[in-house]
């Protein structure tokens, strides 16, 4: 089952992002396969990131909101040794 931050407005702003960025992954990162399908948060929830204010969301690839994630995760767990 989706998380409630998933479900509602959220897949209503999403479609909303996916068509205004033509469905073209806007971070084109390495491995970047250019068809959107996910959206990213631009600065995440959990840092304040608002999330569902179009000006703080983006349309991107599978790969590239995989990648970021997980460099995200990264560098938060570097931090706290």
């Amino acid at each position: 089952m989706a998380t409630p931050e998933y479900r509602g407005d959220w897949i209503r702003v999403r479609r909303l992002i996916l068509e205004r960025d033509g469905w073209v992954c806007q971070i084109k990162a390495k491995g970047c396969t250019e068809k959107a399908t996910a959206v990213d948060h631009i600065v995440a929830v959990s840092r304040g990131g608002p999330p569902l204010a179009p000006n703080n969301l983006r349309a991107c690839c599978v790969s590239c909101n995989t990648g970021r994630a997980n460099r995200e995760r990264h560098e938060r767990a570097s931090r706290n040794w």
